[in-house]
């Protein structure tokens, strides 16, 4: 009975200094997302690198990453590259240095303002929403200059300039949603939103070469890429920050092997 005592003690502990540790890991990063609103006739498709790292490759316009782990506190060099650079000897098409703080959900949009590719970074709203009601987010990373949004026939958001976003918490359930610049209707459809939670709209493209669409992202209990994307990941090389809960499994599964295999014996 002792030898049980003392196992079940020192797997306890363990198990414990894992959670905590998990909780120190979770403390110490940000959660990004990378979306890619650069219109091109063949999706210019991209190279993504972190601080040297390539982290998604083959990325394509109207292509959203997965959602993966960056460290905070510490300034980051973000890059994107022409798919196939070598990214020791060519120029990135756009670069941007990013601190990200600990515990916030970010979206970077490597999109184009004027006519100079950009990286936009954005911070996603995850606070708690009043009930019966939806966070709705409208992001501005298409080329048109100039982007009202209409919510049901009123007027949501006015004048939204590239680079820009506006947020509203507006009810759940089904909208309709006009997108228009200088008066001219350039996109209508209909929005189901559920109760609860965050959800981003993606405005990209140009009404110029009917590249001009809508991403949307929900993000409730935990964030997900925007939908209506051809390619869900774009070639992310996946990062995980599971090991800790994964290493926490391993654990009780060996606290049970050990009951198993030690408890006759102590009876």
């Amino acid at each position: 009975m002792k030898l049980f005592a003392r196992t079940a003690l020192v797997v306890a502990i363990l198990v414990l200094g894992l959670g905590t540790s998990s909780a120190l890991a979770q403390d110490a990063v940000a959660t990004v997302t990378v979306i890619h609103a650069v219109p091109a006739e063949d999706g210019f498709p991209a190279d993504v690198y972190l601080n040297g790292d390539l982290i998604i490759d083959g990325f394509l316009f109207e292509t959203a990453s997965e959602l993966f782990t960056v460290p905070a506190g510490t300034a980051l060099q973000l890059e994107v590259f022409p798919e196939g650079s070598d990214p020791d000897a060519d120029d990135p098409a756009v670069a941007s240095e990013v601190t990200f703080e600990a515990g916030v959900d970010y979206s970077i949009v490597a999109q184009v303002v004027g006519e100079a590719p950009v990286l936009t970074v954005f911070v996603n709203d995850t606070s708690a929403v009043p009930a019966g009601q939806t966070r709705l987010t409208v992001r501005q990373t298409s080329l048109v200059t100039d982007l009202d949004v209409v919510l049901d026939g009123a007027d949501l958001f006015g004048g939204l300039a590239q680079a820009t976003d506006a947020t509203a918490d507006v009810s759940a359930g089904s909208h309709d949603l006009a997108f228009l610049s200088l008066g001219e209707t350039l996109d209508e459809r209909a929005l189901d939103l559920d109760e609860g939670g965050l959800v981003v709209l993606y405005v990209v493209g140009s009404p110029d070469d009917d590249s001009f669409s809508l991403l949307v992202q929900r993000i409730i209990a935990q964030q997900t890429s925007p939908s209506g994307v051809p390619s869900g990941t774009g070639g992310l090389k996946a990062q995980s920050n599971w090991m800790p809960y994964m290493a926490g499994a391993a654990v009780l599964g060996l606290l049970a092997l050990v009951l198993v295999r030690r408890g006759p014996e102590e009876r």
